[in-house]
């Protein structure tokens, strides 16, 4: 089965400070995205890649999650 995880948990995962202590739902919905990466299932699609890579101010931070990114396939998506 495949996971396709919104823009918002990918950025909760991605950009919540580490120091910031997650709700009971932040840290389920970040456990379920994360148990996803580690089987496999995750995919992504074109708009949400492209919501989590302008979202970025920095060219560094950039790239290197555009390379993170580049791990998981494109779905294709339809009307």
């Amino acid at each position: 089965m495949s996971v396709l995880a919104d823009t918002s948990v990918w950025s909760l995962a991605l950009r919540r400070k580490k120091t910031v202590q997650l709700n009971r739902e932040e840290t389920r919905l970040t456990t379920l995205l994360a148990d996803a990466i580690t089987d496999g299932s995750i995919v992504m699609i074109g708009p949400i890649r492209q919501e989590l890579l302008s979202g970025v101010k920095e060219e560094a931070q950039f790239r290197k999650l555009r390379a993170a990114l580049s791990a998981y396939r494109d779905e294709a998506i339809g009307t």
